[in-house]
């Protein structure tokens, strides 16, 4: 029985897009929630101080999402070319939208900017579909 279930479940899921949500619940709307993961670690050592993040924040950040972000505190694990793995400080920016396609040149930007100015091999970044509201 669990077999034929198995099935018609994963055609489903193959045919639905990941993420996909119209229907929320209440007052919550679909937003598109995007994720960028910054690694505070520095080449050759030291990090990317709190004046330095704030700075990148405001003149970077802020004039392409004057609406509002929020950044949250973290700590990555991340595993570079060389193979070296390294645990560092880090901070997530969290972006809801509700237009994704408008956002992404910003975002395109907000990687480029940072991956220079702070010499990263890489920032990671997400995206999903999620219920929301501002009340």
């Amino acid at each position: 029985m669990r077999s034929a279930l198995a099935l018609p479940v994963l055609l489903l899921m193959l045919a639905s897009p990941a993420g996909a949500q119209t229907a929320c619940p209440g007052t919550l709307q679909p937003w598109t929630r995007i994720e960028l993961h910054f690694g505070l670690g520095l080449p050759g050592g030291g990090e990317v101080s709190r004046a330095q993040f704030r700075n990148f924040l405001e003149g970077t950040v802020t004039p392409r999402f004057p609406e509002g972000y929020s950044v949250i505190e973290a700590t990555g694990h991340y595993r570079y070319k060389s193979g070296k793995i390294a645990a560092e400080p880090a901070r997530v920016l969290v972006v809801l939208t509700k237009a994704p396609e408008a956002a992404a040149p910003k975002i395109d930007e907000i990687l480029r900017v940072y991956k220079a100015r702070f010499r990263q091999e890489s920032v990671g970044r997400a995206q999903w579909i999620e219920c929301a509201a501002f009340d």
